[in-house]
Parts: C-alpha cells; sequence; structure tokens
C-alpha cells in the first residue's frame, strides 16, 4: 500500500460520520427543492416573506421550490418560510401522510443518487505520481 493509498483511507475512515452526515442534508434538501407550488399561490397573503420576495415570486410563479430559491432576492430565510408555509397548507388539507411517503421516496432516491455518483467519481480518480 502507497502512502497516497494509506492517507486516503485514513481520511475516508477520519471524517466518515461527517460525510454520511452531509450527504444526509444533501438529499433532505433535494427533497425539498423537488417539492411543488400550488398553482395560484397567493404570495402575498404569506405575511412571513420579505416583501421583495412576494413580489419577485408573484412576477416570475415558480412551478417548484428549488426554482424559487434559484431566483434573485429571494433568500434562504424566505424559502424556508415557503416551505413552512406549504407544509402547513398540506396538513391542514389533509395530504400529510402522502406527501411525507413522497418526499421520504425523494429524499431516499437523491441519497442513493449522491452515493453513486460518489463512488463513481473515486473510482475514477487517478493516484498522483510518487
Amino acid at each position: 500500500m502507497t502512502r497516497w493509498d494509506a492517507e486516503a483511507v485514513e481520511v475516508k475512515v477520519k471524517y466518515q460520520g461527517f460525510i454520511k452526515r452531509q450527504e444526509g442534508q444533501v438529499a433532505k434538501v433535494a427533497g425539498k427543492m423537488n417539492k411543488k407550488i400550488p398553482e395560484g399561490i397567493d404570495y402575498g397573503a404569506i405575511t412571513t416573506l420579505r416583501m421583495e420576495a412576494r413580489e419577485k415570486l408573484a412576477k416570475m410563479t415558480p412551478r417548484t421550490v428549488g426554482q424559487a430559491s434559484r431566483i434573485g432576492g429571494v433568500t434562504p430565510a424566505d424559502i424556508s418560510s415557503l416551505l413552512v408555509h406549504l407544509e402547513v397548507g398540506n396538513r391542514q388539507k389533509g395530504v400529510g401522510k402522502d406527501a411525507r411517503r413522497a418526499a421520504k421516496a425523494d429524499r431516499k432516491a437523491a441519497v442513493e443518487a449522491a452515493e453513486k455518483e460518489r463512488s463513481e467519481t473515486q473510482s475514477q480518480s487517478v493516484a498522483p505520481p510518487r
């Protein structure tokens, strides 16, 4: 085993917990980014959104939370408020369980895709010359 291989194994073992936690967080966010925004939503009624975000979201009418997050002037705090509003709306309509199951399946698929991509990237890496 070369010094490079030994160092790679050491880093992998040392940071395995951090990497796993980060992958979980990425999958959780990825699942939320695919969440659909209902047509005709009244952004003006979401009082927790900043005024600029309300105006931009109303003008751009994004279809998913991911699209909304890429609009200039819409902050992560605005996206969080939008997600809370959508979740509360779903619970009031009784959609909760099915939506949660679908979101869980989306997160699982995202984790599997991230793990596959990571393993492919690792297998394609080239060891540096000695």
